[in-house]
């Protein structure tokens, strides 16, 4: 499900000369979603979960209202006072909002259509709801998130998703008779243009480019055209008729008479989410994760200003940098896009066209190409980034690294594997002392020691995750199996023979295990590969566990690495993304400021898990807010057992422990932003870090085609390894 990440920052609006005369930048940090961003009359309305504010052109910053929208809901009596579950829209120049009503059940009832008013106590509350039969493609959903409504003459148009992505119109005069339009994209854009309801809808070739159309009052869809490049957002101004679209680091507006996109007229950090154009047409605001840009459509793009950023990483503290960045240095305007086309093609002709690039390593084997050319800038000549890149642990910095010079900075770190419960293992008479570190001996330890003690796990105990099958089990650890055996082997600086006797044997051993007897259900129609898991139950086998230093790395369960004998012992590969300037660029300085802007800006998490001198937990920022929701939630809950009959009391009391245990269970992930226990078990294994970098089988077709003659027992074991030998040992020679 696609949603607004963006997060309401410091509450100032910071002046951006460099992006055009006049442009505004609302920089963000605090922490929750923004559901809306909303042109209504003349102000700037930004909404997230718990929170609203609203700027006027001229006012120095925001004003900050406190929503308090508790309206009755005849279904169920414990709503929510916040912004969840609805949607905020403009109606003529008054802020209105609609929302789906639940009954006790969860399931869907009805909507109800209610005005907002602005108090002088600074509260925004909620008035004047009318309910409104609920369509019934809407009804039978388990699920629909409302994502956009707009409100033309009268009627709304509701854009939303659950199990199918639906556009709705409703006329409240005539609540009957709604129209719902399934759509085919997920990818979908809701604004009131000069002359009807635009809808900018994704099509299905794959090329990322947006079909504008006109929405009937019957829901009809009618073409009007296709954007000319791709574009993430579009919004229009009913007053002008100006469209606008928001597309690989730029705003430009649209031709609606042809899809062409003309010229830019300001940069973004990245394509944005969603946007608004405030009346006269001027103002074109755009949501991104990390901040709101508020951009003078008669601005010009200096195209010699510009530092173009490559990313393939859509990080909120990556975009808040590189919006800092452009405050701290009004001669530069960095635009950063998606789309730089063939990184390692753009160097061997010395193109300049892009200048930064920031990128994964686990891909496809194009970084490891560019680090081994040359074709990194070296950064020795940067005491800031020298001196962050000799503290990183030594079996990241290969990787950073080109003939004793830093080339690149990570600029995110994270890391799983397959994890156990320490927990459980104690329920069943086991200690994490008790589990081998190689693969053959971790197979015979679930056969001979865990198998015949299951029985002793309770009822919010399990052996894996809920939707795992036996099948999708064994494909996991068959998977699991086969990338530690290559990154032990790289590791230790070997070629992997994928016919050695160690790993046929493993893979034999694994092929006559029954995985029904461990308590998974049997494979049916779907593959059952899930790893859903549930705060409620406790699992014993956690297929992606976290193993770096953040509290939200993973689940509660102990990290283990496998390996294969004393020999390739097994290894903790670290995922990682990497910024590095472009040897040819015709802004070299400015690049390599702006990499020294990254490193300064590095989250705390990723700097713990690159630098092992870092060795005090950290709490988070906001963790007496997370400690103060709780406590009343606890005063909730007592005051309801308090006063509940003498039916009720048990079940609110079990509730009520529940809930502490829970609390508890998870206090270090929600109040620690580095827990002390994870910090020290990730510093334990820092002898044992290395970079995942692609192997043979993240390769498209013939890897995937190979496996699932394996997995439907096409082929045995040693016929499998024999045929990865001879097509993946030559692409592991070629890498060296």
């Amino acid at each position: 499900m696609k949603r607004i990440i963006l997060l309401v920052l410091a509450l100032a609006l910071l002046a951006l000369p460099a992006l055009s005369e006049g442009n505004r930048l609302l920089e963000a940090d605090g922490g929750q979603y923004l559901r809306a961003l909303i042109a209504c009359g003349d102000q700037l309305v930004l909404a997230g979960d718990d929170s609203l504010f609203t700027w006027r052109e001229g006012e120095a910053g925001f004003t900050a209202w406190t929503p308090d929208l508790r309206l009755e809901n005849p279904y169920r009596q414990d709503e929510a006072a916040g912004l969840y579950d609805l949607a905020l829209f403009d109606d003529a120049g008054t802020l209105r909002g609609l929302r789906l009503l639940r009954d006790g059940d969860y399931a869907f009832r009805a909507m109800q259509l209610f005005g907002l008013a602005f108090t002088d106590a600074g509260a925004v509350t909620a008035q004047n709801p009318v309910e409104l039969p609920l369509p019934g493609e809407i009804e039978a959903m388990d699920w629909f998130d409302l994502r956009k409504v707009v409100c033309r003459e009268g009627v709304l148009y509701a854009l939303g998703e659950g199990e199918d992505v639906l556009l709705c119109v409703i006329d409240p005069a005539r609540p009957n008779a709604a129209a719902v339009t399934p759509l085919r994209s997920w990818d979908n854009a809701l604004t009131v243009g000069p002359d009807g309801v635009l809808l900018a809808t994704g099509t299905n070739d794959g090329d990322g480019r947006l079909s504008l159309c006109r929405v009937g009052a019957d829901g009809s869809l009618e073409a009007i055209c296709r954007l000319e490049a791709e574009a993430s957002t579009v919004a229009a101004d009913p007053e002008t008729g100006a469209v606008y679209a928001a597309m690989n680091g730029q705003a430009c507006p649209v031709d609606l008479s042809t899809g062409e996109l003309g010229e830019p007229f300001a940069a973004l950090t990245l394509g944005g989410e969603c946007a608004a154009v405030l009346p006269g047409g001027r103002w074109y605001a755009v949501a991104m994760a990390g901040g709101v840009a508020v951009l003078d459509t008669r601005g010009h793009l200096d195209g010699d200003s510009v530092l173009r950023i490559s990313t393939t990483q859509g990080d909120e503290w990556l975009n808040r940098a590189v919006m800092r960045f452009a405050v701290e240095h009004p001669e530069v305007t960095p635009v950063l896009g998606y789309d730089a086309g063939d990184p390692l093609e753009g160097m061997m002709t010395q193109s300049g066209d892009t200048d930064v690039y920031i990128m994964g390593l686990g891909y496809d084997g194009s970084y490891q190409a560019l680090l081994e050319r040359g074709f990194m800038l070296p950064l020795d000549g940067s005491a800031a980034i020298r001196g962050l890149v000799e503290r990183v642990y030594p079996g990241i910095r290969p990787c950073i690294s080109r003939d004793g010079a830093p080339v690149a900075l990570p600029v995110s770190v994270w890391g799983d594997c397959m994890g156990i419960s320490a927990e459980l293992l104690e329920k069943l008479g086991l200690s994490m002392a008790d589990v081998p570190d190689s693969w053959p001996d971790f197979l015979d330890f679930m056969e001979a020691q865990l198998l015949p003690r299951l029985d002793q796990l309770g009822e919010r105990d399990s052996f894996a995750y809920d939707d795992m099958t036996a099948g999708g089990f064994r494909y996991f650890l068959f998977q699991s199996i086969l990338r530690d055996w290559a990154q032990a082997n790289r590791a230790a600086g070997r070629v992997a023979d994928w016919e050695d006797p160690r790993l046929v044997d493993t893979l034999e051993k694994l092929d006559g295990m029954d995985f029904a007897a461990y308590g998974l259900r049997e494979d049916g129609d779907e593959d059952g590969y899930g790893y859903g898991w549930s705060d409620d139950m406790r699992y014993l086998i956690q297929v992606n566990n976290g193993f770096t230093p953040d509290g939200e790395a993973g689940t509660d369960g102990v990290p283990i690495a496998l390996g294969f004998g004393d020999d390739l012992p097994g290894v903790y590969a670290l995922n990682l993304a990497c910024a590095f300037v472009n040897p040819y660029s015709a802004r070299v300085d400015t690049a390599v400021a702006f990499l020294e802007a990254l490193a300064d800006a590095l989250p705390a998490q990723v700097e713990y898990a690159l630098c092992p001198d870092l060795n005090e937990p950290l709490k988070r920022d906001d963790w007496q807010k997370v400690e103060a929701e709780f406590q009343q939630a606890v005063a909730l809950w007592e005051a309801k057992l308090e006063a509940a009959g003498p039916a009720e009391k048990q079940e609110l009391a079990e509730s009520l422990e529940r809930m502490k245990q829970d609390y508890d269970r998870n206090l270090e992930r929600m109040i620690w932003l580095i827990p002390r226990d994870r910090l020290e078990r990730y510093r334990a294994i820092g002898d044992r870090l290395t970079v995942a970098l692609p192997t043979w089988f993240d390769s498209d077709g013939e890897a995937w085609e190979l496996m699932e003659q394996y997995r439907s027992r096409l082929l045995s074991a040693r016929e499998f390894l024999g045929e990865v030998n001879r097509k993946a040992r030559m692409m592991e020679l070629e890498q060296g």
